[in-house]
């Protein structure tokens, strides 16, 4: 009893094998093969293969292997008489895309007229379905639109003109302009310290001697050693002067360029025409997203 037991499983088992080792092929291998024999005119074995490939789960990775494969099954169904499932892989079709039309230079003419059929029947809800996705690819375009705004770069470059007549000016303004920040805030504290200090000395000396000097040897000497100072110190004032005009020249160009990176967040970047008022020369400049 046992060895006739085990020869019904082994013969169960040995039957089970070639529906497993199909299900278990290979998907590409098997809709080729579908594909040959759909031309040969087999819809049985069209049938046997294709089925396995879309129920119950698409094993097909390819969106166009999968419309054309309910195709095929669906007219393999047409001509074997089963009209309901039939109906049913045309209507897949026209669920995944509902303008769908056979070809009347490939497909046969009875299988199209049974296809417009279901088209037909079906027509309310395959309109609603082809708006749902006219919708759906609408918000798609949208939001791709709405990130690549985000990403956009803007790049804003202004050309500065620099006017010449600004290197013979004090106080580090020619500096400035040639855009050595640095120099020229070092020129405009120490022209400043020594112009304020000679100033300084002589107002203080004239007020401290409104009336004159007199004969007092001592008033005279601190008259002449604030004279000296102020003199010595508008000197260097001069000379501080000179050197940043020499400097300013030295490093003059009649104009730069000055460049501006930022993200956009708006979806309207196109190139456009700008300017803007610099201190020490006019600006002429082109803004564009890339």
């Amino acid at each position: 009893m046992k060895r006739l037991a085990l020869t019904v499983t082994f013969v169960v088992a040995a039957c089970a094998l070639p529906a497993l080792a199909r299900a278990a092929g290979n998907p590409d291998a098997d809709f080729a093969s579908a594909q040959s024999a759909y031309q040969r005119g087999d819809y049985k074995r069209t049938i046997t293969l294709l089925k396995p490939l879309l129920y119950p789960s698409i094993r097909l990775s390819s969106a166009d292997d999968v419309l054309a494969a309910h195709k095929m099954l669906g007219i393999s169904f047409f001509f074997e008489k089963d009209n309901a499932a039939a109906d049913n892989e045309f209507l897949a079709i026209l669920n995944a895309n509902p303008s769908y039309a056979l070809d009347p230079m490939v497909d046969p003419a009875a299988a199209i007229k049974r296809f417009e059929i279901v088209k037909k029947r079906n027509a309310d809800k395959l309109a609603r379905i082809a708006a749902a996705k006219r919708a759906a690819e609408l918000a798609r375009q949208k939001e791709l639109a709405r990130k690549r705004a985000l990403s956009q770069v803007v790049i804003e470059r202004e050309t500065i003109l620099h006017p010449f007549w600004v290197s013979f000016m004090p106080f580090g303004i020619g500096q400035f302009q040639n855009g050595h920040t640095t120099k020229g805030y070092v020129m405009l504290s120490l022209q400043s310290a020594l112009g304020l200090t000679s100033i300084g000395l002589e107002v203080a000396r004239r007020v401290r001697f409104e009336g004159g000097v007199g004969q007092n040897s001592s008033d005279r000497a601190l008259a002449d050693r604030m004279t000296t100072a102020s003199y010595i110190t508008f000197g260097l004032f001069g000379a501080a002067v000179l050197y940043g005009i020499i400097d300013a020249l030295a490093y003059y160009t009649p104009k730069s360029t000055r460049e501006r990176r930022y993200r956009k967040k708006i979806a309207d970047a196109l190139i456009a025409p700008t300017g803007a008022a610099v201190p020490g020369g006019a600006t002429v400049g082109v803004t564009g997203v890339f």
